[in-house]
């Protein structure tokens, strides 16, 4: 069975649409959920990730858990340590869809599609923002650059980038990153930065490896982190279910795109992706 890694933070509200969208993906049966919250060493865990993850274990294949406290910045840890798992168990491929990540409903299908067609490094479900959205839905985009929005992996590919899921990279990851990829220098890498999705750039670049890009995208990216929480919340205060229906209905308000948390809105799609060379001319390919 492939696994689905769904890494979470503190926003029951955005992992509550995010498995709601993967309960209507085709092809979700076939798929392990692992709902992986993360945990910080001051003990910031919210109690309500849990009581989300538990409304879907009839809908999904799901199993919830969550990290030991921990001192290492970002993401970077939960993500890699769910990858290394996941390389040392027996899944074929292995999906990451992050907690503000809404999965279309041919996601899965698209992946494999392109898996069985092109067998790249990754897939990557988003649509890369330097590159207009084709009128033929079937167009994907082959190029050496990756983000962390709706990738699929072939467990094999995940050696690569497991290598680095060490203490040392969680702790120092720009030390880390300059000590093993010093030819990573900032003006030919942009703002790919050193958390884990830029840090699979570096190894793509160093490899000379290709991920296949949606033209259409086939996710969306809902909201960056921290931009729905604390004091810059563009969340009236509430519940969770309470804000869960409020982004619900903002995303379905064009007027949305014209606020400041445009981000927020699936017509603006994901972030900027990580690329190490901008006006790199993708190979353009059709799926049969």
């Amino acid at each position: 069975m492939n696994t689905v890694l769904v890494t979470t933070y503190n926003r029951p509200e955005m992992l509550y649409l995010c498995l709601e969208a993967l309960t209507k993906a085709e092809m979700i049966g076939l798929h392990r959920v692992r709902v992986i919250q993360d945990a910080k060493i001051n003990g910031d865990v919210d109690p309500y990730i849990e009581e989300v993850a538990s409304l879907f274990t009839r809908s999904l294949n799901l199993d919830f858990e969550r990290r030991e406290p921990d001192d290492s910045l970002g993401n970077n840890r939960n993500t890699l340590e769910s990858y290394k798992e996941e390389f040392l168990g027996d899944a074929e491929h292995v999906f990451l869809v992050e907690e503000d990540v809404i999965v279309a409903q041919d996601f899965f299908t698209w992946h494999y599609q392109i898996q069985w067609k092109e067998n790249p490094f990754c897939s990557i479900a988003a649509r890369h923002l330097d590159y207009a959205t084709p009128e033929d839905p079937n167009v994907y985009f082959l190029l050496g650059t990756y983000c962390s929005i709706g990738p699929c992996f072939r467990r094999r590919n995940l050696e690569a980038i497991v290598e680095h899921a060490n203490r040392e990279y969680y702790r120092r990851p720009e030390a880390y990153i300059r000590e093993h990829f010093p030819e990573s220098v900032h003006e030919r890498f942009g703002d790919c930065g050193c958390a884990q999705d830029g840090l699979i750039v570096r190894v793509m670049f160093r490899d000379g490896l290709q991920s296949a890009w949606a033209g259409v995208p086939r996710c969306f990216h809902t909201g960056i982190y921290g931009q729905n929480r604390g004091q810059q919340s563009p969340l009236k205060p509430g519940s969770w279910r309470q804000q869960a229906e409020e982004l619900r209905g903002r995303w379905a308000d064009p007027s949305w795109i014209t606020q400041k948390y445009v981000d927020c809105l699936p017509a603006s799609l994901e972030r900027k992706s990580v690329s190490l060379l901008r006006r790199e001319t993708p190979e353009v390919k059709i799926a049969a």
